[in-house]
C-alpha cells in the first residue's frame, strides 16, 4: 500500500531539500549548493505535476534566501547569484514537468480513444463494450468512470462503473444528465450526455479523486468524443435490433400469407 507514486516523489523531493538545507546550515553556505538546491525541484519534475514541482522550486528558492541572509561568509553579489540560480533551476524544472505531464496526458487520451474504438467497433453486446470503455478510462484519464443508460420510460440502467458506484454527488449528476439535463462540468467531474438523433440514450461520467489533478479543456473534448462514440455504438446496436425485429415480423407475415394461400388452393382443389 503506502503512498501513491506522485506523493512518494513529493516526499522524496522535500526530504532531499531539507537535508541539503540542514547540511548548509551546519557547514556554512557554499556556492556549490547552487546546484544542490536545484536537485529537489528537478527530482519533483520526474514524478509529479508542474504545480508540485513549482511549489518545491519556490521552497528551494526560499531556503536559499534564508541561507543567504543568515550566512556571514557570502557577500551580496554571490548571494544574489545563488538565490537567482536556484530560482531559475526551479522554474526550468517546473517547465520540464509541465511538458512531460502534457505529453503523458495526450498519450493517455489517444490510448483511450484507440481502446474505445476497438471495443465499440467489435460488435456484440454494446453493454460489454461500454464496460470495456470504462475500464480503459481508469486510471489513464480519470480515477472513476460510470455510464448509465436511459430506458424508454426514463428508467436508468447502470451499464458500467469502475472501480465501483460513484459518490453521491456524481451519481446525482449522472442521473440528471441521463434523463435529459445539460452536460455538467467541474474541475474534478465531467458528466456528458449520450445522445444520437436527438434521443437521450444515457450519460457518461468521469471523476477525479486525486488533489493533484484537474480536468482541462482537452479532457472535456476527450469526454465529449468518447460519449459521442458510445452513443453512436448504442444507436447502431438499436438500429440493428430494430432491423432484425422487422425482418422477423416480415418473415412471419410471409409465412402466414403462404399458409393462407395454400389453404385457399386446397379448398379450390376440393371444390
Amino acid at each position: 500500500m503506502g503512498l501513491p507514486r506522485p506523493r512518494r516523489w513529493d516526499v522524496a523531493a522535500v526530504a532531499v531539500l531539507l537535508v541539503l538545507f540542514a547540511i548548509d546550515l551546519a557547514t556554512g553556505s557554499d556556492l556549490l549548493l547552487i546546484v544542490a538546491y536545484g536537485v529537489a525541484p528537478l527530482l519533483a519534475s520526474f514524478g509529479t505535476g508542474w504545480r508540485t514541482t513549482g511549489a518545491v522550486g519556490l521552497l528551494a528558492a526560499a531556503l536559499a534566501e534564508i541561507s543567504r541572509t543568515t550566512s556571514d561568509a557570502m557577500d551580496g553579489a554571490n548571494g544574489v547569484v545563488f538565490v537567482a540560480t536556484v530560482a531559475v533551476l526551479g522554474a526550468l524544472a517546473c517547465v520540464a514537468a509541465l511538458v512531460r505531464t502534457s505529453r503523458e496526458a495526450a498519450a493517455r487520451r489517444a490510448g483511450l480513444l484507440s481502446a474505445a474504438g476497438d471495443a465499440l467497433g467489435a460488435g456484440g453486446d454494446p453493454r460489454a463494450a461500454l464496460a470495456a470503455v470504462a475500464a480503459a478510462a481508469v486510471p489513464g484519464v480519470a480515477d472513476r468512470c460510470a455510464i448509465d443508460l436511459t430506458g424508454p420510460g426514463g428508467e436508468l440502467e447502470r451499464a458500467a462503473a469502475v472501480p465501483g458506484a460513484p459518490p453521491p454527488a456524481l451519481e446525482q449528476a449522472l442521473a440528471r444528465v441521463a434523463r435529459g439535463g445539460a452536460l455538467e462540468l467541474a474541475p474534478r467531474a465531467l458528466v456528458i450526455p449520450l445522445a444520437a438523433r436527438d434521443d437521450r440514450l444515457g450519460a457518461l461520467a468521469l471523476g477525479l479523486s486525486s488533489s493533484h489533478r484537474r480536468f482541462g479543456a482537452e479532457d472535456r473534448a476527450l469526454a465529449e468524443e468518447l460519449a459521442g462514440r458510445c452513443a453512436v455504438a448504442l444507436d447502431n446496436a438499436r438500429l440493428v435490433a430494430e432491423t432484425r425485429a422487422a425482418e422477423s415480423e416480415l418473415h412471419d407475415a410471409y409465412g402466414l400469407l403462404e399458409g393462407w394461400v395454400q389453404e385457399v388452393s386446397d379448398l379450390a382443389k376440393a371444390a
